[in-house]
C-alpha cells in the first residue's frame, strides 16, 4: 500500500520541487521533437527520392507515349479515309443497283416485246398454213404465194 502511495505522489508530483516536473516535461516535449525532426528529415529524403524517380520514370516515359500519340493521330486519319471510301462505296453500290434495275426493266421490257413478235408470227403461221393448203376443187385456182398473191396476175404479154 505504501508503495502505490509513493507512485501516485510521484505521478502527481507531490514531494517533488516544483521546477523538475516543468524540466521532466521540457526534456520529454525536446526528445519528441528530435524524434519529430528525425522523422521529418526522413519523410524528406524519401519525397526527394520518390521525386527523382516520377522525373526520371516521366522522361523514360516521353517518348513512347509520343509515339502512341503519333501512331493514334495515324490511325485516326487512316481510318478517316476509310470511312470516306466506304461512303463512296456505298454511293457506287447505290448507283450500280439503279442501273441494274433499269436495265432489268429494259431487257422485261424488250422481253415482252419479242413474246408479243413471236405470238404474232405464230398466229400468222397457224392461219397461212390454212390458206395454203386448203383443197383444190372443181373450178378453184390454186393460191398464189409472194407479194401479189391477192392482185390479179397479167395474163399473156403484151410489150
Amino acid at each position: 500500500m505504501l508503495i502505490r502511495l509513493w507512485d501516485s505522489r510521484r505521478q502527481a508530483g507531490v514531494g517533488e520541487p516544483p521546477g523538475a516536473s516543468a524540466a521532466a516535461r521540457l526534456v520529454q516535449v525536446e526528445v519528441q521533437h528530435r524524434q519529430h525532426a528525425q522523422e521529418l528529415v526522413s519523410a524528406s529524403r524519401q519525397l526527394n527520392k520518390l521525386q527523382l524517380r516520377v522525373h526520371l520514370m516521366g522522361r523514360d516515359l516521353q517518348t513512347p507515349l509520343q509515339q502512341v500519340q503519333l501512331e493514334n493521330v495515324r490511325l485516326a486519319e487512316a481510318t478517316a479515309k476509310l470511312a470516306d471510301k466506304v461512303e463512296k462505296l456505298h454511293v457506287d453500290a447505290n448507283d450500280t443497283q439503279r442501273l441494274l434495275n433499269a436495265m432489268q426493266s429494259v431487257s422485261a421490257k424488250q422481253f415482252d416485246l419479242v413474246m408479243k413478235a413471236l405470238r404474232i408470227a405464230q398466229a400468222q403461221r397457224l392461219r397461212l398454213p390454212a390458206v395454203h393448203n386448203a383443197p383444190v376443187g372443181k373450178g378453184s385456182k390454186p393460191c398464189q404465194q409472194g407479194p401479189a398473191a391477192g392482185a390479179a396476175a397479167p395474163q399473156g404479154g403484151s410489150r
